[in-house]
């Protein structure tokens, strides 16, 4: 079901993704319908992932974090060597919000890309949602047989 809205000055077309059980409807921008505004350029986003932003990133806003030990702790928190029980993996998700609500009061920003397996994807989101940020996930397109390259940041809760 597609639903139009405004976002800021721009028109931006909504999917409704899902209704999850506790009645809770999802839904995140596909696309702007007004020239090529996208998400790029428009805000600062910071970069609540285990990797370095390339540059194709950072034309979209990305920023790595200011500090070198909570990255290192990102990576940490994103790493997961046996399979972790909920407990654990809540803790971290609640320490990643954390991380991301400290960067983002310091960038004035409120939008995180994200990056986690996709059974943390949810918990994750929703934690930021929360805390008033808005996770983002990048869109990509494989360009060769070893490469993909970003075409835009979407919405991920």
């Amino acid at each position: 079901m597609f639903v139009r809205a405004w976002h800021g000055s721009l028109a931006a077309t909504l999917i409704s993704l899902k209704t999850y059980p506790c009645g809770e409807t999802r839904m995140g921008f596909l696309r702007s319908e007004i020239g090529d505004e996208n998400m790029s350029n428009t805000n600062e986003v910071v970069n609540l992932t285990k990797f370095k932003a390339t540059r194709e990133l950072e034309a979209f806003g990305v920023r790595d974090l200011t500090s070198w030990k909570e990255f290192q702790e990102i990576r940490s928190l994103l790493f997961f060597p046996v399979l972790p029980t909920k407990d654990s993996v809540a803790k971290r998700v609640e320490r990643l919000a954390e991380i991301a609500l400290a960067e983002a009061k310091k960038s004035g920003t409120t939008t995180v890309l994200v990056s986690c397996p996709p059974w943390m994807m949810h918990s994750l989101c929703a934690e930021l949602v929360y805390h008033g940020l808005t996770p983002v996930v990048s869109f990509t397109k494989k360009t060769s047989e070893d490469s993909l390259s970003v075409i835009d940041l979407v919405v991920a809760a």
